[in-house]
């Protein structure tokens, strides 16, 4: 892992919108440049996202496929850096639920399907699968901590991750939620460690002010 003085710059593009039978897409893509110690930095990610609401059968269904990229370093040694540096602290559900996993040296592939049963339940189930997108560089984990260190030759395919999530609206503003992600160990895993599998059951409330109709008093200025 290099060491020294970064200076980082980010640019991205964040598309949106709607293509042709009512499919929509959503696309990202963001590129790095800059110096990390001698290193010069030269990295990037994206993700594409395609997906369709049938809103003429039961529950509403909407369908999406995605696939998502992080750079990693081929040449350790070398002169460039190409880690992408996934800034942000948490990849909470958008590289799953289970966050065993981290936006750098990456390619991660998903699908699924989210319904509306009611007008107060929603229900998401996905599928998802983990490459390293270079065995030289580190597996790393959803902090961006090193999770295993590199080991160049060794098969990429981290492993596949099943999550599944039902959340209930309460009330304008409050959302209970409750769901289970498994990671299943593959290659990657089974070769450099002692490759388990890894479940995780979870519980949530959510409130957001923004949609609340709860108000605060306000006193009123007074004039003489």
């Amino acid at each position: 892992m290099n060491r020294g003085h970064l200076n980082e710059v980010t640019i991205g593009l964040h598309w949106k919108g709607d293509l042709p039978a009512a499919f929509e897409h959503d696309t990202e893509f963001d590129g790095q440049t800059g110096s990390l110690g001698a290193s010069s930095i030269a990295a990037w990610a994206g993700y594409a996202n395609v997906g369709k609401t049938f809103r003429k059968v039961a529950a509403a269904p909407h369908i999406f496929l995605e696939g998502n990229y992080a750079s990693g370093t081929k040449t350790p040694n070398g002169h460039d850096w190409n880690t992408f540096d996934q800034i942000y602290p948490s990849n909470h559900d958008k590289l799953g639920f289970a966050d065993l996993v981290g936006r750098q040296n990456l390619v991660h592939f998903r699908t699924g399907v989210e319904e509306e049963p009611t007008n107060k339940w929603k229900l998401k189930q996905q599928f998802e699968g983990y490459w390293l997108a270079t065995s030289k560089d580190n597996f790393y984990a959803s902090s961006g901590a090193i999770s295993v260190p590199a080991h160049p030759g060794t098969n990429r395919h981290i492993g596949n991750e099943f999550d599944m999530v039902a959340e209930y609206e309460v009330n304008k503003g409050l959302n209970f939620g409750f769901g289970y992600g498994r990671m299943f160990a593959e290659q990657f895993l089974n070769q450099t460690t002692p490759g388990h599998d890894y479940s995780y059951p979870y519980a949530y409330f959510e409130y957001n002010f923004s949609k609340s109709d709860s108000h605060f008093p306000v006193t009123p200025n007074k004039r003489n």
